[in-house]
């Protein structure tokens, strides 16, 4: 920066990140909710355990999730596809924009982000 010498900063990228913004018309006029998309999403992605199997006394969690070959790309979660009450389909894109990026390192204690710059003016 022009009048700015030896700029240093604290910020550092974090993790690869997807954003959605879901568009709450267009889920509406699909007949989903915020929260229904939400939970296909999460469950397509990170998987669900509400599912159980019973083996005499012994009770184990069956997690469902996408195959790991339909989840290993960012862009992958534009095409989770997310099924309305009437077992119509839509695409996360159909009803959401997406936004690719990686995020600042954060204190996650706090969820604040903070960034210092160390300069001398010339």
């Amino acid at each position: 920066m022009p009048g700015l010498k030896d700029l240093k900063s604290s910020y550092e990228e974090g993790q690869p990140e997807v954003k959605i913004i879901f568009d709450r018309n267009r889920l509406a006029s699909s007949g989903m909710s915020v929260g229904e998309a939400s939970l296909a999403v999460r469950t397509a992605l990170a998987g669900n355990t509400d599912v159980k199997y019973k083996e005499g006394e012994t009770e184990y969690d069956i997690n469902v999730m996408l195959d790991k070959i339909d989840r290993s790309n960012s862009k992958d979660v534009a095409n989770v596809t997310l099924v309305n009450r009437a077992g119509q389909q839509y695409k996360v894109s159909d009803v959401a924009a997406l936004y690719y990026g990686k995020r600042a390192l954060a204190d996650h204690q706090k969820k604040i982000v903070s960034v210092s710059l160390l300069f001398t003016v010339i």
